[in-house]
C-alpha cells in the first residue's frame, strides 16, 4: 500500500492513510483489509521495522523483474497543473500538463483550453 501511495505522491504516513482510503476498492481487490484502512501509527511502526538496506535491495529487485518482464516498456507519467497560467479576464484556462518518461525517450503533452501539444 505505502508503495503504490508514494508513487501516487503520498509524503507521509497520514497521506499514506488517505491514499489508501481512497483507492480502497482498488486495494481490495488484492488484500484482505478486515479492519479497513491502516492508521498513519500502523504504516509507521511497519516501516520502522524494515531494514532500509533490506528495502532497498528488494525494491531494486521488483524494479528489475518489472523491467524485464515488460522489455523495458514501463512508461512513467508525471501530470501537473501549470500554477498562474490561467487568465480569467480572456477565458484562457489553466494548463494542464502530463510527462511520460520510457526507456530512453522523453514525451510531454500538455492541454491548453482543450487543445493538446506534443513536444
Amino acid at each position: 500500500m505505502t508503495i503504490r501511495a508514494v508513487i501516487g505522491g503520498a509524503e507521509g504516513w497520514s497521506d499514506v492513510e488517505l491514499f489508501v482510503q481512497c483507492k480502497y476498492e482498488w486495494f481490495q481487490r488484492f488484500l484482505d483489509l478486515p479492519d479497513g484502512v491502516p492508521c498513519p501509527d500502523t504504516f509507521a511502526r511497519v516501516f520502522a521495522r524494515i531494514d532500509p538496506e533490506q528495502f532497498r535491495d528488494c525494491l531494486m529487485d521488483w524494479v528489475s523483474s518489472v523491467n524485464r518482464l515488460t522489455h523495458g516498456q514501463v512508461i512513467a507519467v508525471d501530470g501537473k497543473t501549470l500554477r498562474r497560467s490561467h487568465d480569467r479576464n480572456s477565458g484562457k484556462e489553466v494548463i494542464h500538463m502530463v510527462s511520460a518518461l520510457g526507456f530512453g525517450e522523453l514525451l510531454g503533452v500538455g492541454s491548453d483550453q482543450g487543445g493538446s501539444e506534443v513536444q
